[in-house]
């Protein structure tokens, strides 16, 4: 990878890291409306996971 383009990606990267820590509380706050805190909490940390599995890969 061309070393201009590198800290690019890694800011784009950093962006879309904090939009989506930030997003997950809302996101939980809305969720936990439409069932129970535990089975929100499951999907949550199993969604999770299967994203997990390319970076651990």
């Amino acid at each position: 990878m061309n070393k201009s383009h590198f800290p690019i990606l890694l800011y784009t990267l950093m962006i879309l890291a904090m939009a989506t820590w930030g997003l997950s509380w809302t996101n939980a706050k809305v969720l936990s409306d439409y069932g129970p805190s535990s089975v929100v909490a499951f999907w949550r940390f199993f969604f999770s996971s299967i994203t997990m599995i390319p970076v651990l890969w």
